[in-house]
């Protein structure tokens, strides 16, 4: 594929990915490294805490860099329609996991580069800003969260955002 032949090479790159400015939280992973002021903010699972009311805030640190293979929130600091970033090293390394736990809850975020994995009992960023959990995987260079929570019931949570489906990378030079 268009990663294996890129791996270990300094392109340039088109990320296919549209972001709207204002509209919520976004996730995003790509094979590369790059500064998260070419988004606008970036941030990472951190924590775990109980809340008042019985349930838990899941917490996030802001990042200044955006590594290659890691799992992120991001919020744009304007619109766009698909990006290029210029002089990145592509690596080809499986995405990573990063997993909290607290308060009786486990929350990992998996990086993803592809559209044709499955993620069947895992939760994606969809429609109107909502979790799902079915087996379809629209989007590419993003990420998703497998949530546990140690009484067995399974969990409410609604992220606000909008994720664009057509997503890849494009015209790697």
């Amino acid at each position: 594929g268009i990663l294996a032949a890129a791996d270990g090479k300094q392109v340039n790159v088109t990320v296919a990915r549209n972001f709207v400015a204002g509209d919520g939280f976004y996730t995003l992973c790509v094979p590369f490294d790059m500064p998260a002021s070419v988004i606008g903010k970036a941030y990472q699972i951190a924590a775990i805490t109980e809340a008042g009311d019985g349930g838990v805030n899941v917490e996030f640190t802001e990042v200044t860099t955006i590594l290659a293979g890691q799992p992120y929130l991001i919020e744009p600091s304007a619109d766009l329609n698909g990006f290029t970033v210029e002089n990145v090293t592509i690596d080809n390394s499986t995405p990573a996991a990063v997993t909290v736990s607290g308060a009786g809850v486990s929350i990992t975020m998996q990086g993803k580069y592809s559209r044709d994995a499955k993620t069947n009992g895992l939760y994606w960023v969809g429609n109107d800003g909502y979790l799902y959990n079915d087996d379809v995987w629209p989007t590419a260079l993003c990420a998703y969260f497998n949530i546990s929570t140690s009484s067995g019931i399974a969990p409410r949570m609604r992220v606000v955002t909008k994720e664009d489906a057509e997503t890849g990378l494009d015209n790697i030079t």
